[in-house]
């Protein structure tokens, strides 16, 4: 009597597992469904990340050498130099000055987007090139400061073609 329910108990067990087996396959490919759905999401993050750098680095080179042509124009022109072409000083006088207000608020920026390094070099520049207009420092100052900049911003946007 024992032996007629064995066939019974046995095919509830198995479809018993086979039922669990099914909700945990499910359960896992669920699991991994959100997974690759995160890694995409964290690759696209980091690839918005990189062009948002990439777009603000370009920008901070375009201002600081429109920075740094204005004070070359500058100094030459209050050291007499007569070449209309550089413009009259007082129009240089207020550009550069509108100049020195745009990179300054790049600062900010920087430090948020790039980190400490580059802002310390970003910091660098400006510098360089105030020190430049009131004749303490020359071009080549201007020019190692950008430089030491753009390195450090192309390492930061290629760190494995360094």
């Amino acid at each position: 009597m024992a032996w007629e329910w064995l066939g019974p108990v046995a095919t509830g067990v198995v479809g018993i597992a086979g039922i669990a087996g099914s909700g945990w396959a499910a359960v896992a490919g669920q699991r991994s469904q959100v997974e690759l759905v995160r890694h995409q999401l964290d690759g696209e993050a980091k690839r918005q990340h990189h062009a948002e750098r990439q777009a603000l680095f370009i920008r901070v080179m375009n201002e600081l050498t429109a920075l740094m042509n204005l004070a070359i124009r500058k100094r030459a022109r209050e050291g007499g130099n007569a070449d209309e072409t550089l413009g009259d000083l007082p129009a240089l006088n207020e550009s550069y000055r509108q100049q020195i207000v745009v990179v300054r608020r790049m600062q900010a920026e920087v430090a948020v987007i790039a980190g400490p390094k580059i802002a310390e070099a970003f910091r660098q520049v400006p510098s360089c090139i105030t020190k430049y207009v009131q004749k303490a420092a020359d071009t080549r100052d201007m020019t190692t400061a950008l430089d030491k900049l753009s390195e450090a911003m192309h390492r930061d946007l290629n760190p494995d073609n360094s």
